[in-house]
């Protein structure tokens, strides 16, 4: 006879391995975002366009961004098991998540708007395409994968911004 724990994770396995991956990857998002300082004298000399939101905005705006992807993944990862749309897609997740948590680093830990650049645009890129196939595989994982699209989109033009300013 199973236990109750058993019977609790065969249930809910399908949740299980994806929210605890983004789990850690959220805690190693925090980690690498421990080095944008945004209030380091590097950061603050730099001159930021007109609609700069100002720093108190980046870290609770990343958590809820965090919080949609880990669900959107989890959704896309429950979707159904061995689906290649669904591999395609976890995929994709991988890629960009990984490229998002290089951007910080290289913009604030080696002050390098210019080298960073490349790697929002290809956050921004594998966002774009996830919100594009995403709709194959769970429409509620499109939706709401449509928040982080927006702020990459702004946080694409703040890098150029910053670099077209400095």
């Amino acid at each position: 006879m199973k236990s109750p724990i058993d019977r609790y994770i065969e249930r809910n396995e399908s949740w299980l391995l994806p929210l605890t991956l983004f789990i850690g990857i959220m805690f190693i998002s925090f980690f690498t975002s421990s080095i944008s300082d945004v209030n380091s004298p590097w950061f603050n000399e730099l001159i930021k366009p007109a609609l700069y939101p100002g720093s108190s905005l980046f870290g609770p705006v990343w958590t809820v961004l965090y919080a949609l992807i880990a669900l959107a993944f989890s959704i896309t990862w429950r979707a159904g098991r061995g689906d290649d749309k669904k591999r395609e897609v976890s995929t994709l997740f991988v890629i960009n998540i990984i490229l998002n948590l290089l951007w910080t680093p290289i913009f604030f830990g080696l002050h390098n708007p210019l080298l960073a650049y490349p790697v929002i645009i290809l956050v921004w890129g594998t966002t774009a395409l996830l919100v594009v196939r995403l709709k194959r595989v769970s429409v509620i994982a499109q939706v709401l994968l449509i928040p982080y699209l927006v702020w990459v989109t702004f946080a694409t033009y703040l890098n150029h911004a910053i670099i077209s300013l400095n």
